[in-house]
């Protein structure tokens, strides 16, 4: 039986994706050329000017803007200038636009501001993790039920879109993945079922295998492993 992780309401999204925001800037400022571990190209300043074009894209979108794919270029220097407006500004627009109200994306779910709502909080959670791994450092964990729905989203989001466009390869096979510390397991179909593979370990550590920053493999437990070895990037 599929188990769905314990719902991750609007004001749960909206707490997170503020506070997340925060420790990512004050973990970058205190040393932004720091090289981390997790996005090894990538500095923390780097960091900080990725988070803030997703914010101003997304402030775009949510003000009527065109549903352009490309990120705004956005310099370092001028990140962390603007950084704090820029996530207040998406702040109080998620938090004060109806759900349902309509927002174009670029993924196969419904146009609204309910997407970007869950989207954002996501992002910036991941990237919070990704900004405390400067310097080798070990991140502070992601809270269970913020990673258990960071998981539904990567499957029913990422995963769904890049199969109806062509991103992932069609394939006959499902990916089972157990979250110990949830106690739920879930069977995804890539896109047809198939023979079962299945992966088990806490959220956040599926959260975080999943979107590349760990390895799959250790968290594999039985059935073909190499759809591991190929798992896609997203």
């Amino acid at each position: 039986m599929d188990d769905a992780a314990p719902a991750f309401g609007l004001d749960r999204q909206i707490d997170t994706l503020a506070r997340e925001g925060a420790r990512l800037a004050a973990t970058v400022r205190r040393d932004p050329g720091a090289r981390l571990r997790s996005c090894p190209d990538w500095t923390g300043g780097d960091l900080l000017a990725h988070v803030s074009s997703f914010a101003r894209w997304v402030n775009g979108l949510l003000s009527g803007g065109p549903a352009d794919r490309d990120l705004p270029a956005v310099a370092t220097a001028d990140a962390d200038a603007t950084w704090d407006d820029d996530l207040a500004r998406l702040v109080d627009a998620l938090r004060t636009t109806a759900p349902d109200a309509d927002a174009p994306n670029w993924a196969v779910s419904p146009d609204t501001v309910a997407f970007w709502q869950r989207r954002a909080a996501h992002e910036l959670t991941v990237h919070r993790w990704d900004a405390e791994t400067a310097d080798g450092a070990v991140p502070s964990p992601i809270d269970a039920d913020v990673a258990a729905d960071g998981v539904d989203e990567f499957f029913d989001v990422f995963v769904a879109t890049g199969l109806a466009a062509g991103m992932v390869a069609r394939t006959a096979a499902t990916l089972a993945v157990e979250l110990t510390d949830r106690g739920t397991r879930r069977s995804v179909d890539l896109p047809e079922s198939g023979p079962v593979t299945t992966i088990r370990g806490s959220a956040e550590d599926v959260l975080l295998a999943v979107w590349g920053r760990r390895p799959l493999l250790p968290l594999y437990i039985d059935g073909d492993p190499t759809l591991l070895d190929n798992w896609p990037t997203i």
